[in-house]
């Protein structure tokens, strides 16, 4: 019960969801679960109550993102971290865009895995993106990124690398940042 266009964006340790004038709320968090925590950020003061009415929740294990193949793992389980950011991303390989969604987008701290997401169209513009929460035990740190291409089984290596802020917000589905 927010008031139109009076909040941007939303977080909780597992996903994010950004507001579209005209459209609403989009991105992975799609339903808020009253005993988990959240970051909203306002336009300007507001008051609302949550929940109101019926209220669905998702278990905690079902927020573990992995890929698993003869390849390689890589797994994510936000809960393990004390501070996550998101970032909104389309990704470029030899001068063209991404275009379907059989892609998976990995970020890194050193060897470990510390963010995952799969592509996915996005509604208001048709173009190929990430909604990559990332995370850390450290407030601040750099990362490295990795792409996966399922139809072929090959693994790319990014040139992008990214400085990590606890908190942080990159980009969204209009104004991705470009990989």
């Amino acid at each position: 019960n927010i008031g139109p266009d009076n909040a941007s964006y939303i977080k909780s340790q597992a996903g994010f969801a950004d507001y579209y004038t005209g459209y609403g709320w989009y991105g992975q968090l799609t339903l808020m679960d009253p005993f988990l925590g959240y970051q909203l950020y306002m336009v300007n003061e507001d008051e609302f109550t949550y929940p109101s009415g019926n209220v669905l929740s998702v278990r905690p294990q079902e927020n573990i993102i992995s890929i698993n193949n003869n390849v390689s793992t890589w797994n994510v389980n936000p809960h393990d971290y004390e501070f996550n950011g998101s970032a909104t991303i389309e990704v470029i390989i030899d001068g063209a865009k991404i275009n379907k969604k059989d892609y998976y987008l990995a970020a890194f701290d050193g060897e470990e895995c510390v963010g995952l997401a799969k592509s996915y169209q996005f509604l208001l513009n048709d173009l190929y993106i990430f909604g990559l929460m990332m995370y850390n035990d450290k407030e601040h740190a750099f990362l490295t990124f990795k792409l996966y291409d399922t139809d072929n089984n090959r693994y790319i290596d990014l040139k992008q690398q990214l400085n990590f802020d606890s908190d942080m917000h990159l980009g969204n589905g209009l104004n991705p940042m470009l990989f």
